[in-house]
């Protein structure tokens, strides 16, 4: 399971359309149910007052008990994208944080619903998840992750259960706040997904084969699919490291900035679909290289691991690629593009930073096998090849 790494080298910028993207409103577009909008970055920023399920904006099932109901823009509180949902409960009964109508939720059906809180004062007593098929609808207390609940840190939360045998008009899910919990305690609520079966922390493969040409980057989907998912590509100015990546979980819209990892990399999103490949009309307009990160996403937005490719002078139609993958039985081969001659050296490092193996290759055609001698306990590795000063680095996961 890997990430994909693309530069893009001096390109001129053009005035043309993206294809691949969904400009209805702005919405997520991918996952089971990207109707619900659940990264809440299409949703305008206000106080939540209908109590009736809408078709698009998300709702309070009981606006006057619940003091708190907004929808805020700020990137820096945001767990991911710029915005989240705020939301108590100041009476008897219920609260109910409504996503917009999701007509395909289906009766009889085990789902998940998931998505991350923050709270000052643990809601762990009183927090569940919910899906409403008809006015009684279905509901579970969440399992948290990390156990304990943590002060004002976003925490995932899970809850699956099966939906009402009885069909009503409206279906929706929801973030609960149980009972008859009387509590003014903010609760703040980012990344909600919902999709059928248990709870899913398996990442899909990654996608393969990235090309750039011109403004168009392209690359082929996995052989296993994206398990009702699709793709997420991040363009960043300069070079990034392995670890300036979204968050796991992480719902964002085209046009969010992210900044975590080694040295706080600005990205910018510039892809979010089910297709394989898009235009990105701005590439190269300001440093005149880009480099993009694409990403398998499945129904749950679980991100893939990462392969990183930096390509100077190498052919972005023939990057290095190895196989088998994941490595087994302690040897892989590298396969190299055709333009690579001369000396080529390898080296495997370790997630700290130690050189685990290296060999060179005086005059390296078509491949190298790789053999060392040492066995490598399973994990993620690091592989860099280097050749007449062009340099590509990728993780590696040996089983």
């Amino acid at each position: 399971m890997k990430r994909k790494l693309l530069k893009k080298e001096s390109l001129s910028c053009f005035a043309l359309l993206l294809f691949g993207l969904n400009f209805s409103f702005g919405q997520q577009t991918i996952g089971q149910f990207p109707v619900m909008d659940g990264g809440f970055e299409s949703q305008v920023i206000s106080n939540i007052g209908s109590i009736t399920p809408h078709a698009t904006d998300w709702t309070i099932s009981t606006s006057p008990a619940s003091v708190t109901r907004d929808i805020i823009t700020n990137a820096a509180a945001a767990r991911s994208g710029n915005k989240y949902v705020s939301f108590s409960n100041a009476a008897s009964g219920s609260t109910r944080l409504q996503s917009p109508i999701a007509s395909t939720l289906a009766v009889s059906t085990q789902y998940t619903v998931q998505y991350y809180f923050k709270a000052a004062v643990s809601p762990l007593a009183y927090l569940t998840g919910a899906i409403y098929i008809n006015g009684a609808g279905a509901n579970a207390a969440i399992v948290p992750k990390p156990a304990a609940f943590v002060a004002n840190t976003w925490i995932k939360a899970s809850a699956t259960f099966t939906t009402t045998a009885t069909a009503g008009a409206s279906r929706f899910a929801s973030p609960r706040i149980n009972g008859t919990t009387n509590t003014t305690d903010i609760i703040n609520i980012d990344d909600f997904v919902v999709y059928a079966g248990p709870l899913d922390e398996t990442a899909p493969d990654a996608p393969s084969a990235p090309t750039v040409n011109g403004l168009d980057v392209s690359w082929t989907a996995p052989a296993t699919g994206v398990d009702g998912g699709g793709y997420v590509v991040v363009r960043y100015a300069t070079l990034p490291a392995a670890d300036n990546d979204p968050k796991q979980n992480g719902i964002y819209k085209v046009g969010n900035t992210l900044t975590e990892g080694t040295g706080s990399l600005v990205g910018t999103v510039v892809y979010v679909g089910t297709g394989t490949s898009f235009t990105d009309p701005v590439a190269g307009s300001v440093s005149g290289s880009d480099f993009y990160k694409v990403y398998a996403v499945d129904k749950a937005f679980n991100y893939s691991l990462e392969t990183t490719l930096e390509t100077n002078e190498w052919s972005l139609e023939n990057p290095i690629s190895i196989y088998p993958a994941p490595v087994k039985e302690n040897r892989f081969t590298i396969s190299l593009p055709a333009s690579i001659s001369g000396k080529v050296a390898v080296g495997i490092y370790n997630i700290s930073g130690q050189l685990v193996y290296k060999t060179d290759v005086a005059d390296a055609i078509n491949s190298i096998e790789v053999r060392p001698s040492q066995v490598l306990t399973a994990g993620v590795y690091i592989l860099k090849v280097e050749n007449n000063g062009n340099t590509s680095t990728q993780k590696i996961l040996i089983n």
